[in-house]
Order: C-alpha cells, then structure tokens, then sequence
C-alpha cells in the first residue's frame, strides 16, 4: 500500500477508506478524528452563496456507516471524534456503548449562524459529535463541558465541509499527547492532518478524491516551511 504522500509523521492514503483501513493492523491508532459524509444533500440554487446539494460524496447510506464504525473501533486503541448529522447520531451512540466505549455527544456552536428561512424557522447554528473513549484512554481535561464554540472558518477554505482548525486542535489536545498517532479517514483538505503537525503528533490521512489529496500534500509541505521559518 503505496503512500500518495509521506514526510515529517505525516501519511496520505488516496483512495476508499473501507477498503485501506482493513490492511491497518488492529489498535494501532490513540485517535480517530473525522468528519464522514452526513447523508443531507438537497437539491438548491443555493442560498446568499450557501450550496446545499454537496454531491455525490456526500450520499453515505447506514451500511456504509456501519462497516466504517466497525473499522474505527477495531484500529483504534484510545479516543473517537465522529462529525455527524442528528439522523446518525442515535445510531452511533448505541453501537459505541455496546462496545463498552464511554460516550457524549458534544456540541459545536456557531455564533454565525447560517440564516436561510430565519423568518419560518430556528436558524441552524450547531453540529453534532460523537465522543467516545475506551475506558483507560488518555483524557486530558478537568472539568471540561461538552459545548464548543467556535466561529467557521471564513476564509482559506478548499473543502465545502472544510471544520475550523482551531477545533480540530482542540479535540486533538484533549484526547492525546506528543507523537500519538491519529487517524482521519475522510481527511478533505487535511485540516486534521495539519493540526497534527502543529501539535507534534502523527497522522495518517485516507480521502478519496486526488484533488483533496493534492490539497492535503501542499498545506503540510507549507506547514513544514513555516515551522522551519
């Protein structure tokens, strides 16, 4: 299994991630941090330039959901944070319990509220995620709440579904210490992989399509000259 890119701890796959995770040897990862498709598209002109109808990548069916969880839990060693839709979150919190998994669901707030049909509805302002540790796992907090806040980033996006770097940090500082090793197999642009090397930890990346990848490789090559400078 061929790297598309490999350099400083930091590993991109490019292709399906059900298909590449079954050669990853089991709990060989303290992290998983991801953000798989929700399954919500719909059809839109889109809204003041908000697009609604992600694509074809987005359509995510609850066997394929399934078989990746099954995946997750048997290469991971320690935490799990899963983005997902309120249609998935129930799903997700009962299979992780029967696996003995310590679960939350955690909340990210949004001060800047997408506000398509305001005047006919509550504005969309949150996100769902899934939280769950193997009961030994490292948790790094004291004390710590399950709501974050956190601004989307407007600015320096490649991905449509592209979550702020600074919340990515902060997962990944709650649940893992220097060069752990974290697992992200619907890495988009790379986001989680360059929180990573920001933070001193390992990562492997697995995404699907050769333009995110490419993406991925040329952030962490940047990342690398601004640590250097």
């Amino acid at each position: 299994m061929k790297p598309y890119y490999e350099k400083n701890g930091q590993t991109i796959f490019h292709g399906d991630c059900l298909k590449i995770m079954k050669q990853f040897s089991d709990k060989s990862f303290d992290l998983c941090l991801t953000d798989p498709p929700y399954g919500i598209s719909q059809k839109s002109g889109g809204f003041r330039g908000k697009e609604l109808d992600f694509g074809k990548w987005d359509k995510f069916t609850k066997k394929q959901l399934k078989n990746l969880l099954r995946q997750i839990i048997r290469v991971i060693r320690g935490t799990i944070f899963m983005f997902c839709s309120a249609e998935q979150l129930s799903f997700l919190l009962t299979e992780l319990k029967k696996k003995d998994f310590l679960t939350r669901q955690l909340i990210w707030y949004k001060p800047t509220a997408f506000s398509m049909n305001a005047d006919k509805m509550y504005m969309w302002a949150t996100e769902n995620i899934i939280w769950a540790k193997k009961r030994k796992a490292k948790f790094n907090p004291r004390l710590k709440r399950n709501l974050f806040v956190c601004n989307s980033e407007s600015n320096q996006r490649w991905h449509k579904t592209q979550k702020p770097i600074k919340l990515i940090k902060e997962f990944i500082l709650d649940a893992t210490d220097e060069n752990d090793t974290i697992l992200d197999p619907f890495m988009g642009s790379g986001t989680t992989l360059v929180a990573a090397r920001q933070l001193g930890r390992k990562a492997v990346g697995i995404e699907i399509n050769q333009k995110y990848c490419e993406i991925a490789k040329q952030r962490l090559r940047q990342e690398t000259l601004n640590l250097k400078s």
